[in-house]
């Protein structure tokens, strides 16, 4: 049977364990089309493993396990290796399917012909975490954070940039581009993939009509408090932000500003 699609989870401690279980619950009763699920853990300790393993043997997923904590970049690119379709879905294990998400998503890439495509993301209380990343002018942020479910801005088929979070990718583009840049390890691998993806005339897009929830920051934490906990992944953060900076320096951010995203 031809899989529609291959669903990549990157996971990573003791956090991840029920995070994974409740995800892999969620995608069971979610996804219709035939698929595969991939998960990754980043180097957690063995009875972390030991624990996933029995989880994804019960869910019928297969398990993949870094030696050392090498990112979010990295993590993902070990999924993608081994994927067996034309279609991957990137899916962190905080985020939860609203309706069949990953069938929607494989189908409407394929439909329209997009290189990479991302959806609607919502807090648990259902307003908006993601519709379309934006460029600041020093960072890079999601339109419509914590605005309506159905703010205007987030219910639309557009080009713009999308979060990593939830993320489908035909398989031609990593044939294409490469996989993602592992210089990045946890920030903005995702916006660095989608630039790619554009400059290599793959269309991104970002899919409104398509929905999902995720709880922002279960692993990491979501405040600046509770990211300050997990110093390395701080340092690695503001060393992948400025292999960013050095890496498209001259390339004109600013056609992703907020106002060119309405």
């Amino acid at each position: 049977m031809r899989l529609a699609y291959s669903v990549i989870i990157p996971t990573y401690g003791e956090a991840g364990v029920e995070l994974t279980r409740g995800c892999l619950d969620s995608l069971r009763s979610s996804c219709v089309f035939p698929h595969e699920v991939i998960v990754v853990d980043d180097g957690s300790a063995d009875e972390v493993v030991a624990a996933l393993d029995e989880i994804c043997e019960l869910h019928g997923a297969t398990l993949l396990h870094s030696e050392e904590n090498l990112g979010f970049a990295a993590t993902c690119n070990s999924g993608i290796e081994k994927m067996s379709s034309n279609v991957a879905i990137l899916f962190n294990n905080d985020a939860r399917p609203i309706g069949p998400t990953c069938d929607y998503l494989a189908e409407a890439i394929v439909a329209v012909g997009a290189g990479v495509m991302g959806c609607r993301l919502l807090y648990p209380n259902y307003t908006i975490q993601h519709a379309g990343v934006f460029y600041t002018g020093r960072y890079f942020d999601h339109i419509a954070r914590h605005g309506s479910r159905y703010d205007p801005r987030a219910i639309a088929i557009r080009p713009r940039l999308v979060t990593g979070a939830m993320m489908a990718i035909q398989a031609t583009v990593f044939q294409s581009i490469g996989l993602f840049d592992e210089r990045f390890q946890c920030a903005v691998e995702d916006v660095d993939f989608c630039l790619r993806a554009i400059e290599g005339h793959m269309p991104v897009l970002y899919n409104g009509l398509i929905e999902a929830f995720h709880f922002e920051g279960a692993t990491r934490g979501a405040t600046p408090q509770e990211k300050a906990a997990h110093q390395t992944w701080t340092l690695r953060e503001e060393l992948g932000m400025q292999a960013f900076a050095d890496k498209w320096q001259g390339f004109d951010l600013f056609q992703f500003s907020y106002e060119r995203s309405l």
